[in-house]
């Protein structure tokens, strides 16, 4: 009797989608010089390639702010000084950020 052995391989592939959204953090700043005290507008230009996501300022003054999509933001400074403005936009690994520094007297 003969035995014949048949070796059968199947591959199985998946494809994953790869596309994630390219942020390019952008925002200006009505004023680059303030007083204390006064309320400053930073106004977010960013492009979101076809998606939308929240965005993270760093005011520099140890105050943070969350803010959705393109909306402008205010703030205000408490004291004197330079202070180095931050805006993150996107996930961890696919995000964007622009950095400008304001003056308040």
């Amino acid at each position: 009797m003969k035995y014949a052995i048949f070796a059968l391989t199947i591959f199985s592939l998946t494809f994953i989608s790869c596309k994630k959204h390219r942020y390019k953090a952008c925002f200006t700043v009505d004023k680059s010089t303030i007083a204390v005290g006064d309320t400053v507008i930073f106004t977010n230009c960013s492009d979101f390639d076809g998606g939308y996501t929240d965005c993270h300022w760093t005011f520099g003054d140890s105050k943070d702010a969350y803010a959705k999509g393109q909306a402008s933001i205010t703030h205000s400074y408490s004291s004197a000084g330079q202070f180095e403005i931050r805006l993150r936009v996107g996930e961890k690994e696919n995000s964007s950020e622009q950095t400008k520094t304001i003056t308040v007297q």
